[in-house]
């Protein structure tokens, strides 16, 4: 799983994409993956001090394995590993 993060230049509201191959497993398992990946952004987005757009994309099978924990987990390290000064929360 990989994920991206894009400071926003405009003020709105943080913004969510999810991009799931059809390697990841049927309709069932993909739409499962992408409400999993929704609960966890609306969990963590008010955390952030600034507007952000957060993509995720899914193209391994493993990742339809991935619990809310581990999907949580993820999106914080890859947020700190790309913005270590700015990722305080409020």
């Amino acid at each position: 799983m990989l994920i991206f993060f894009t400071l926003s230049p405009f003020p709105r509201e943080p913004r969510l994409g999810i991009v799931v191959s059809r390697k990841i497993g049927n309709a069932v398992v993909r739409n499962q993956f992408k409400r999993r990946v929704r609960v966890c952004f609306d969990r963590i987005r008010n955390r952030f001090r600034f507007i952000f757009d957060l993509v995720v994309m899914a193209r391994a099978p493993s990742a339809a394995l991935l619990s809310l924990c581990e999907i949580e987990q993820s999106v914080w390290e890859a947020f700190q590993q790309r913005t270590p000064a700015e990722s305080q929360q409020t």
